[in-house]
């Protein structure tokens, strides 16, 4: 799917799909100030990251002499450690939506 030109009907789907389960976790984090959504999802992006470095390994195992690599790795994996510590500050979910009286 990532190295083909034009992706079919079923990668649109499964697409939207991913998207709608991240906005209904992200809407679920954000009205009910629950740590398990937040949970939830910082456990998937570990494992999303996990799978990612795996293969960005097995990419770079195979382009040896390729020196583009290594500076895409180094942005792909501050990116994703940027994003894990604004999931995982506390203040961003309860700053949005103010507490019910």
């Amino acid at each position: 799917m990532i190295n083909s030109e034009h992706g079919t009907t079923a990668d649109a789907l499964r697409a939207a799909g991913y998207l709608f389960v991240i906005v209904v976790q992200g809407f679920t984090i954000v009205f009910t100030k629950s740590r398990g959504p937040q949970l939830g999802l910082v456990a998937g992006l570990l494992v999303f990251l996990a799978l990612g470095a795996l293969l960005a390994v097995r990419w770079a195992a195979r382009r040896p002499h390729d020196p583009r690599w290594l500076p895409r790795l180094k942005r792909i994996i501050g990116l994703a450690l940027v994003g894990l510590i604004a999931l995982a500050s506390p203040s961003w979910c309860c700053s949005i939506v103010p507490p019910a009286r």
